[in-house]
């Protein structure tokens, strides 16, 4: 077996590299490297522990972008695998995940809480792992969910995560006020993050302030540019200041990338000709 290229901290810094690039397995070989000879190597087990939720979360955003259902002896729809082509089928479609790749995406989520824990077993309040691991676990069980994302924020009140996720909570609540702190906090942290300026445009548009949400919706697509519900958002915006050019603009982006959802029939009803 050869020897591992470079130092530590080289290997730490090209785990991040792959980890931000969405090669996750690249990026858990690296990390893995380190542990062979240094296993209480904090950065190390994070680094682990984020392969595998990284993963998780890419899936799951772009299976989300679906209507999909688990495969059948005779799928009838396209059958997209969580490793490679799941951006053959087009946006809003019925496709097929089989069940062996639903059970590695359990397994993968599993993996993850538990690579956290260890990391906060070395490392008791670690802000990143602790945001992370509340991420994981909030949708299954809300109150720990919450209980570790609010241990992050004590950790660090900056942990751009954190504030997201209790940012979005406070917004889905209405208690617009601390849902624009928590999300600012956010999107001040990591500006390139579309799902936090998602957020801020949410945020605006439920305050009433048009251009404000015009202007976050924008920043989602300069980041994410096939992002559906900022650019349904958008065309609904500018239709709210009777700019029909503009909402015919976003409007037809949308249609391009989700011609036969419910949003897509709303657009029909106002727009007939649009295509």
């Amino acid at each position: 077996m050869s020897p591992p290229c470079g130092s530590t901290s080289d290997r730490l810094e090209r785990g991040a590299l792959f980890l931000k690039a969405g090669q996750y397995r690249q990026a858990l070989k690296e990390y893995e490297s380190i542990l062979s000879t240094e296993p209480e190597n904090a950065g190390a087990h994070l680094g682990v522990a984020r392969s595998h939720y990284l993963f998780v979360v890419n899936v799951n955003e772009k299976l989300n972008e679906y209507k999909f259902v688990e495969i059948s002896d005779k799928p009838q729809y396209p059958v997209i695998d969580i490793d490679g082509s799941m951006d053959d089928a087009p946006k809003g479609t019925l496709v097929c995940i089989s069940t062996g790749d639903m059970k590695r995406l359990q397994s993968e989520k599993q993996i993850a809480v538990e690579k956290f824990r260890q990391v906060l077993l070395i490392h008791p309040g670690h802000p990143d792992a602790l945001a992370e691991l509340g991420d994981i676990i909030v949708s299954s069980d809300p109150a720990q969910g919450f209980s570790l994302l609010q241990q992050a924020l004590k950790a660090n009140p900056e942990n751009p995560l954190a504030n997201w996720i209790i940012g979005e909570d406070y917004l889905n609540k209405g208690i617009l006020s601390e849902a624009f702190r928590h999300i600012f906090i956010a999107v001040r942290g990591e500006p390139d993050n579309h799902k936090y300026w998602f957020s801020f445009g949410r945020f605006f548009t439920k305050s009433g302030l048009n251009s404000q949400a015009i202007d976050a919706y924008l920043h989602v697509i300069a980041i994410k540019p096939d992002h559906r519900d900022a650019l349904f958002n958008l065309g609904t915006e500018f239709l709210n200041r009777n700019d029909t050019e503009m909402a015919r603009q976003y409007w037809s982006k949308f249609l391009s990338i989700e011609p036969g959802s419910a949003d897509a029939m709303y657009i029909h009803r106002i727009f007939p000709d649009l295509r």
